[in-house]
């Protein structure tokens, strides 16, 4: 393995054969890339995508969780910095039941991404779009 120098904001997905098996994300990539060296997860490859800033980082390791559904990824991590929320957060944020977030989302067209049957909707479009409900 080539040694990995720098820090920044790094996305990176482990492979077995053509499966993609763990998407994370890190700051210091040499340092993320070692330990999974030395971990018990099996992969046969990995791939390393730079990215400019911190909230496109979290935005792009939980599209890849989402899309790809890594056996070694356990949940995914929707926090603000990803620009995605779990209905349930949305939910008592907005004070409203999960039917109404999915006619929401739906009515106004907000992005919504389904990980291991739940919903996760775009926050700042949901935002929006209950703003504009009231």
């Amino acid at each position: 393995m080539p040694a990995f120098k720098g820090k920044g904001f790094f996305v990176y997905a482990l492979y077995l054969g053509d499966a993609v098996v763990y998407v994370g994300s890190t700051k210091t990539i040499g340092i993320r890339m070692m330990k999974h060296v030395e971990s018990e997860k099996d992969f046969d490859s990995y791939a390393i995508f730079p990215v400019d800033t911190e909230e496109e980082m979290f935005e792009l390791e939980f599209r890849g969780i989402v899309q790809f559904d890594p056996v070694y990824n356990k949940t995914a991590t929707a926090t603000s910095k990803s620009g995605f929320r779990s209905a349930s957060k949305l939910r008592l944020a907005h004070k409203v039941e999960p039917s109404e977030l999915a006619e929401v989302a739906e009515m106004f067209s907000v992005e919504t991404l389904h990980f291991r049957g739940k919903p996760y909707y775009n926050a700042g479009e949901m935002s929006a779009a209950m703003g504009a409900m009231a």
